[in-house]
């Protein structure tokens, strides 16, 4: 429990370590953004703003029902989202 408090000190609230600056690098790249609904670490508004900050991150999705550890606990929307995602940079 000691462990966990001291983490939370160090990464809540998420501090900022400079990717809205690197989010250029996706420019050439056709990235998605994806957040869990429920993530009570990393909320799901921060991929909302990392969308509305940088208009070359157009595509984001929420994955709803899913916590911090959404492949596993929403494997198959994860995993819909990814082909999704493939399928259109084959197409």
């Amino acid at each position: 429990m000691q462990a966990m408090t001291s983490v939370a000190k160090f990464i809540w609230p998420i501090p900022d370590k400079g990717l809205r600056r690197r989010l250029h690098r996706c420019e050439r790249q056709d990235a998605r953004g994806c957040s869990a609904a429920d993530d009570a670490f990393v909320p799901a508004i921060y991929a909302e703003r990392v969308r509305r900050g940088d208009p070359r991150w157009p595509r984001t999705a929420v994955i709803p029902d899913a916590a911090h550890m959404a492949p596993y606990e929403q494997t198959d929307e994860v995993m819909r989202l990814i082909a999704q995602h493939l399928g259109r940079l084959t197409a």
